[in-house]
This record gives structure tokens, sequence and C-alpha cells, in this order.
């Protein structure tokens, strides 16, 4: 039987649980002089930890001033709201009327707060003494019999709940080790301490505690709702409970060697070991310990005697330094703290050099380790960079950073990625049906969090992208019709993808997106709401993937044209894809923005560079195109879904009989492909025509994905209300991709000037991710090598320079631009050609 939650957290509570909640069993029998020691010893440990925590200490220490504080009047605050919870009816007679028995109890419970702020070891000694001598006749008078002794308290405390902690904890959420590792429990702690209070009872003593609190009207629940009453005036904002927690969390983290939980770490110079925690008795190879090390980050006070790379602490020099494990803030939040002692090596002999350091492994070597399953991806990300450090300048060459570029995508790609054994997979005929959970997740971010760390230096290189955040579950191998994969829809935070593979296609949930480098903040304190919301939430996102048969297909395409001026012919399987929202036995459909990656078959396509994304529109019977990023190396062409569900790679092969033998014929076929341009006629494209203003936006606007916006044309007063470029080019200017030749003209059928072009392609290439900019000196550089450069505008000539260093656009002669040349729809195709090749 699974653990419930009291279980699971017992070991963490044990400092709080002694002091308060086992007030009641302390007064009443003798203990064993060494039980008390042991009880202290233990505690020790934990006040220990507090003198690391300065704040967090004085904020004990103000719990413990603000209970001697509190009134003795049973009719002052809280004591009211405490005697609604815990009545005295049932044992008045036993002190001589209501009012004596109320005095008593508020001197006994102000009396068990204090002991439960206790930071010192000695006083708690004392202190415990003098609580059983003062209380012991009270507690007595309201329980009336003893039921256990303080030696089985402690042994059930200590002994029994510490022995079985590891597996016990075993059955924590993602939420949970956030909350423990962060200190940041304060929504739990009360039911937490009133499970366990329950479990403990039942277990160890029979439930006899909670038959004596039945007896006079009390429950764990009351007194447990009553220690909040005093914690509310006491420790209002959690700060002293939160302390403790992580004082306690401390003193049981042990940096885990060999099989061994050490406090301090030995090396000899030259050597590595793997950085692992043992945290509350849990070892790092098993399933909730690897969880609990992927949320940690590591560090040492001196990287010249021993550093962190790829997830192992290497000894560099002899000497003693601090090591570190934390999980946001190194300062504030860390989780252990020990010491690394590095001995110089051993020589070979005769005062001899010792062992020479393994080199380096190249980047494909380091691929192929992390390929093989031999190092982690932290590990390879540490490699990565190791290498990356010791390339000189010079050496760091565009194909070099290509290699680089490579290797960091597959990195993390690999951190993403949920192992798909493991995970619930149920198949009942030609349906398979994959549940993903929040701790997979969560552990899959903890990974990505971790590599981007490792990947901070090489990610500062120019030219070097970040990847995009996802998370990924591979379910290639499936032999299946219909895929359906379900997750917790909070479980993702609002910058990260979750990508399901399926044999046929990759379906994206893309999350917003709002920062590109917001990776680093996705574990720190504030995610714990978000992992909280999945754990909690009845909502669930379902992906569904049905491969469509031949028969399901035909249909679909008996009507795509086949003549000889254009052609459809499919180049992949048919997909229906859907992405719900559902919640008990309702769904709905799924508002956030997805993205479909289908794959074509190589075997099947005669120009990759005419594939594209296209969605079957059931009222029209057509399919309708879907644009389309096409990947050759992982041979997919992506899409963003529309409220269509079938979707299909096609190529699409337009031909113009006046372009037929041009020479822009080439970039002609492949922009009609893009439904970027279109024909002046039904066989006809007038390549040697000049383009308009008008025609040249509404290009632009297809490009970017805008949709219509008549209304934003309405500051033009030369735009028709009925011109078919209205909606486009209102769109264009809105985005601020084009802009009018006076406040209320846009001249749309004036022909566009070249100067006019580059102005309008530079706009839309800055808007893209890392858009292009160029300084006034380069242009200018590049500007003097034009003979008729005195002719471009001053508005335009940086836009001008732009598109001459990126070779988008040419001159038409040699060291000439012809900035007020009237541009072809054929050169407008070739320059909006190269732009939709660079974006």
């Amino acid at each position: 039987m699974k653990p419930s939650k009291g279980q699971r957290i017992l070991a963490v509570m044990l400092c709080a649980l002694l002091a308060f909640s086992a007030a009641f069993y302390f007064p009443q029998q003798q203990a064993r002089a060494d039980t008390i020691d042991n009880i202290v010893s233990e505690l020790n440990k934990v006040y220990t930890m507090l003198n690391e925590d300065p704040a967090g200490k004085n904020a004990v220490n103000n719990a413990k001033e603000e209970t001697a504080a509190l009134p003795s009047d049973p009719a002052s605050d809280p004591w009211p709201a405490v005697f609604s919870l815990l009545p005295t009816t049932a044992f008045e007679a036993n002190f001589g009327g209501g009012d004596n028995a109320k005095q008593a109890i508020v001197n006994l419970l102000r009396d068990a707060a204090a002991l439960t702020y206790s930071t010192d070891g000695a006083a708690l000694r004392t202190e415990l003494g003098n609580f059983k001598t003062t209380h012991q006749d009270t507690v007595n008078k309201i329980l009336e019999s003893g039921f256990t002794t303080v030696d089985e308290l402690y042994d059930f405390l200590f002994v029994k709940a510490k022995a079985k902690a590891p597996d016990a904890l075993s059955g924590l959420t993602s939420t949970d080790l956030n909350k423990i590792l962060a200190g940041n429990y304060t929504d739990s702690v009360k039911n937490w301490t009133r499970e366990a209070l329950k479990l403990s009872d039942t277990a160890f003593f029979g439930g006899k505690f909670q038959t004596k609190l039945g007896l006079i009207g009390w429950s764990i629940d009351s007194l447990v709702d009553a220690k909040e009453e005093i914690r509310k005036v006491v420790d209002p904002d959690y700060k002293a409970e939160k302390a403790l927690l992580k004082a306690y969390v401390r003193s049981e983290s042990k940096f885990y060697k060999d099989g061994n939980p050490l406090s301090a770490v030995s090396l000899s110079a030259g050597c590595s070991t793997p950085c692992e925690l043992q945290l509350l008795g849990i070892n790092p190879d098993s399933d909730i310990g690897s969880v609990i090390n992927l949320f940690l980050k590591w560090k040492t006070g001196a990287e010249s005697i021993a550093k962190v790379e790829g997830g192992n602490l290497k000894a560099v020099a002899a000497g003693q330094t601090t090591l570190i494990a934390y999980k946001n803030d190194p300062a504030t939040d860390w989780i252990f703290k020990g010491t690394v002692t590095v001995s110089a090596p051993s020589g070979g002999g005769g005062g001899g050099p010792g062992p020479t350091p393994s080199p380096v492994p190249s980047i494909d070597e380091t691929l192929e380790q992390l390929a093989a399953g031999e190092i982690t991806p932290e590990q390879t990300a540490g490699q990565l960079s190791t290498i990356v450090s010791e390339l000189k300048p010079e050496e760091i060459t565009g194909e070099v950073k290509s290699q680089i570029q490579d290797a960091v995508s597959t990195i993390m790609e690999k951190a993403g990625t949920i192992p798909a054994d493991g995970l619930a997979t149920t198949t009942t005929g030609q349906s398979t049906r994959v549940e993903v959970g929040t701790e997979a997740i969560a552990a899959a971010l903890a990974r990505l969090n971790a590599v981007n760390q490792e990947l901070a230096a090489v990610l500062s290189l120019e030219g070097i992208e970040r990847p995009e955040i996802n998370v990924v579950l591979n379910l290639s191998d499936v032999n299946t019709k219909v895929l359906i994969v379900r997750y917790p829809r909070e479980s993702l935070p609002a910058d990260a993808d979750l990508e399901v593979i399926s044999p046929a296609a990759k379906i994206i949930i893309q999350g917003k997106k709002t920062t590109t480098a917001s990776i680093g903040n996705l574990l720190a304190s504030s995610s714990a709401s978000w992992l909280a919301a999945a754990d909690n939430a009845a909502q669930q996102v379902e992906v569904e993937i049905n491969t469509l048969s031949t028969q399901e297909v035909s249909p679909l395409i008996s009507r795509l044209p086949s003549t000889a001026a254009e052609k459809m012919t499919l180049a992949g399987k048919v997909v229906r894809a859907e992405v719900k929202t559902v919640r008990g036995n309702t769904s709905s459909a799924y508002t956030g923005p997805v993205r479909i990656k289908l794959f074509y078959e190589q075997s099947r396509v005669k120009d990759t560079e005419l594939l594209g994304g296209y969605a079957y529109n059931e009222t029209t019977g057509k399919w309708d195109y879907a644009g389309g990023k096409v990947n050759t190396k992982e041979k997919t062409v992506a899409v963003k879904k529309s409220g269509l569900n079938n979707y299909a790679v096609m190529e699409y092969d337009r031909t113009f009989s006046d372009a037929a033998t041009h020479w822009a014929k080439r970039e002609i076929k492949v922009m009609a492909a893009r439904h970027l341009v279109k024909g002046s006629g039904a066989e006809i494209f007038s390549p040697d025509r000049q383009t308009t203003r008008a025609e040249f936006a509404v290009i632009l606007a297809r490009m970017m994905n805008l949709a219509a916006d008549p209304a934003a044309a309405g500051r033009f007063a030369d735009i028709p209300a009925n011109a078919w470029y209205r909606g486009m080019v209102g769109a264009a200017a809105k985005a601020g991709l084009v802009a009018g030749t006076g406040a209320t003209t846009f001249a749309p059928n004036d022909p566009i000037t070249r100067e006019q072009m580059a102005a309008m392609i530079t706009r839309l290439m800055a808007k893209q991710p890392g858009g292009l900019t160029i300084t006034d000196q380069e242009a200018n550089n590049i500007l003097a090598a034009l003979s008729d450069a005195s002719a471009v505008s001053s508005w335009a000539r940086k836009s001008v320079a732009l598109m001459v260093r990126e070779n988008v656009m040419n001159g038409r002669q040699v060291n000439t631009f012809v900035p007020a040349g009237k541009s072809t729809r054929a050169e407008g195709t070739v320059v909006l050609y190269r732009v939709s090749n660079k974006i």
C-alpha cells in the first residue's frame, strides 16, 4: 500500500513534532537519562545547522520570546480561540473548576510552544526537565493515566521513524521535494503534522493517544489547530518553522561517494567523483534520490583547489576548500556544505610526476558517449564547456560554431527527454494510451536547468543560440495507429514546450516564451506554485495522434490537382492530430498554441524545396496550405495547428508558361510552392512586369503569417475599401513592416523602388529572433564601395547596406545598387526567396 503524505513527510517533521505535539508524553513517565541525552544529541545536529543561518536562528529566538510574552490570562488572545478547539469541560472537576483548568492549559501550552522554538541543546535539556516537573500533574489530570514512556517516544521518533525514512519518502511528489529543499512548506505543515501524529499514534501506540483525547472532547485535529492559533501570534510568517525545517534538512544531508555518506570529501589531485547527495537517508541511486539530485547545483569555494564540471567534483591541486550543494542561491538556500581536502598526486617513484590526466575528448567523441549512455546530459554539457574553453579565438571558425550549435541542441534534447520506459502505458486494439506524471516532467526540467547552467559560457559565444526549452516524450518506437498522451495541464511552466514524438509526427504544445533565457528560472522558488498546481489540478491535456489508413486517406486526396501546370503529391502519412483539455468526463478544444512537425518520406519526394504542410478543409473538400518550415536533417515539415485536424506533407509543383525559361524560374517555382507569390493569370506569372508597393507589402505580410486587417489600412486615403490588397497592406502597416509615402498616402499602385524594398525587408528581418542590425560606420564602409551611393536616400542608407552585407540584394551592375530603380516581379521574388531562407 502506498504511504500517505503524512507517512512520507514524518521524518522531516521530527524536530517540530517533538516539542509541542509530544508535550503530553513527557510529563507522564520517567525516562532513562541516556534517552534525554540522545534526544538532545539529535536536536543538537539541527541547532548546529541553525547556527549557519543567523537570520533563521534569530527568527526562532524571536518566536521563543513571543511565546514568553503570551498573556497568562485565559480571556486574552489567542486563548479563547484555543479553548474553542480544546474544551475543558470534561476534566474541570479535576482542577477544582473551569477557571483553574483553563489557567493550567494556558501554562502548559505556552511552555510547550517555547520548547518548539529551542536553539540550544544544553538549554533544551534543562527546559525538558523543568517542563516535566512543572506540568506532570496537569497532564495526569487531563489524560488521567499515562500510556507511553519517553523512552518509547524517543525510540519511535528517532529510531523507528528515521530507519523507515528512505522507504517512506519514496512516495514524495516533486512539489513536496521542491518545498523541502526550498524550506517553503507553509501551506502544508499543519496537514503534515496532523497526519503524522495520527499515523504515529495508530502504528506505534495502538491509537491510545487519540482515544484518550476523544474522552475529553479533543482530537489530534483540534490539538494541531490549537498549535496553529498560537503560531499565528508567535510566528505569523512561518519564519521560525521554516528555519527549523531548513536546519533539519541540512543536518540530514551527506555527500555520497562510493556508496558512503560523508560530511567531508578527500581526493587526490587529478581525480574526480560524481557530485551526489544523500538527503534524509535517501541514496542518490534510488528513483526519488535521482530526482532530488536533479534539483541541485554544486560549487566549490576555490576552483584552484577543486571545481565542479560536468556534474563531477574534480580535484585540481593540494589544499582545502568548501563544497556546497544548493538549489538556487549558494549563500542562502544551500542544502549541504562540507570540506574538500585535496592531496598531492602520488608520484611514480623518486619524486617523479604523477599520473597524466586523461585528454579532453573531442565534441564528436563526447556526443558519442552521450548517445551510448556512458555519460549524462549534465556531464556532456560540462565536457563541451571544457572543450570550448580550451579553444583559441582563431580556432572558433564558422564550421566549429556550427558543430558547437549542433552539440548544444543535441544535449538539450537529450536532457529534456522523458524515458518512455516506466510510464503508464495501456494498449487496446489499435490504440495506445500513455499517462505522463508531473514528477517525470519536473525531472526533465531539472535536467534542462542543470545543463543550461553548465552551458552558460558556451551560450555566451557570439552566434550560438539557445535552443527551445523542450520536454520531449519520444514514442517513435510505439507501433500503434492511434497514440493518446495525457499529462497535467499545469505541469509545464510558461516558457517550456512539451513535444510528443510518434512514428508519423511530432506534436509540440507551446509555452508562452516570455524570455529567451528563462530556463534558468524554471525551478526557482516560484516554480513551487506551478508544481503544486500540477499535483492538484484535475485538468489534463490530451494529445491524440491518429495515423490514417490507406482506406481513410484515399477520399481525402482524390481531388488533388494533377496537371502539367499544377500538381500536388502526398509525401508522407496523413495524420489526424487533436489536442483537448480534459476535466473528468468533459473535454474541450485546447486553446493554447500547438505546432505539428510532420514526417515526410524521402523516397516520395522529388524536390524538398517544394514541400509544405497542408490541412484538410472538410467544408471545402480541399487541402489548405498551412505553411511549413522544412528540416531536411530530421525530414519534417513544421506547421502551426489551426482549427482543422487532418494534416499532411505535400509536394506542390507550380509551373508558369512565361517563366519556364526565365533566369528566375527556380525562385518563382519555390516561392509559388510556399504560396507566397501567385500568378498574374491562370498559367502566367509576368516575371518582367514591375512590382507594385501593394503587391510587395502583401507578400511580406504572408511571410509573417499576418491576418488581414482592412481597418488598419484606413489611415491611407488612397487605398480603396474594396481593393484586393487592402487587408494585407493594413496588416503589414500595423506590424511596422511598411510605411506610407506621406501621412495619409501609401501609393499602392506605384512600382516599388529598390531602396524601398530594402527598407521593408530590413524591418521584417529586424523582427526575427536575433534581428539583424548594422552600425553607421559599417554601413558607411559598405556604401563607400558603391559608385552610386550618393543616390541612396538618407532614410534608406542603413537598409541598403544591410541588404548588400547579407547578400539579399545585389547591384544590377558591378559596384552599383540603383536605389531608385523599379523592381520587377522576378527580381522581387528572388529577393524574397533569399529572405525566406534566412528566417
